[in-house]
């Protein structure tokens, strides 16, 4: 058996949630911080120094995210910078277009203001995208027909699951239609949800 020793381990990730990208790879086992695979079956060729690359399920990108071993780096990011940001829309309350503005930057983000027909270009560089809740449902499904494919990030205290609510018809739209799966969506700041609700998300 030929095996190889990886510079990961069960302080940085999630072992039990890794895929290895190449399908022959198999996981043998791992300690606090390195991993053991299999590389019998693979028709690559290995050598000290090579990488191996994974495909993650969210426990284990959680895990690598939240460590503080695991070095972070953002892909096809020339562009766009971890300052930038692509608003669709003004925060309530907000009338000023310099208090806007000021507000973002503070926060240590910089406000784009693209015409709409670049916004697509812009997402494909890599820029995020913050919505605010008016037709909220409407301005996702857009980004997620542009874009094919999203994650969501939603904050409420309760997902209130039903076909009235915005998070539910969000769901039932992008699955749908293809640019959005459950397992691509984190809920926080949950303080209780109904059975029904737990059961199916």
């Amino acid at each position: 058996m030929l095996r190889g020793i990886l510079n990961i381990g069960r302080e940085d990730v999630d072992i039990s949630g890794l895929v290895p990208d190449d399908k022959k790879i198999s996981i043998l086992g791992a300690s606090s911080d390195h991993l053991l695979v299999n590389l019998t079956e693979s028709i690559n060729t290995y050598s000290i120094g090579r990488r191996i690359s994974f495909i993650p399920n969210y426990s284990a990108l959680l895990a690598s995210m939240t460590s503080s071993y695991v070095e972070k780096k953002l892909l096809n990011n020339e562009k766009y910078t971890d300052s930038d940001v692509l608003f669709f829309d003004k925060i309530s309350g907000i009338t000023s277009d310099r208090e806007w503005r000021l507000i973002i930057k503070n926060l240590g983000y910089e406000p784009l203001m693209p015409e709409n027909r670049e916004k697509n270009d812009l997402f494909a560089q890599g820029a995020k995208a913050v919505v605010s809740s008016k037709k909220i449902t409407e301005k996702i499904s857009v980004l997620g027909r542009a874009v094919k494919s999203i994650g969501l990030l939603w904050i409420s205290d309760t997902p209130s699951l039903n076909e009235n609510n915005d998070l539910y018809k969000i769901i039932e739209t992008g699955e749908s239609e293809g640019w959005l799966d459950t397992e691509n969506i984190v809920l926080l700041g949950i303080q209780s949800a109904e059975k029904k609700e737990k059961e199916n998300y």
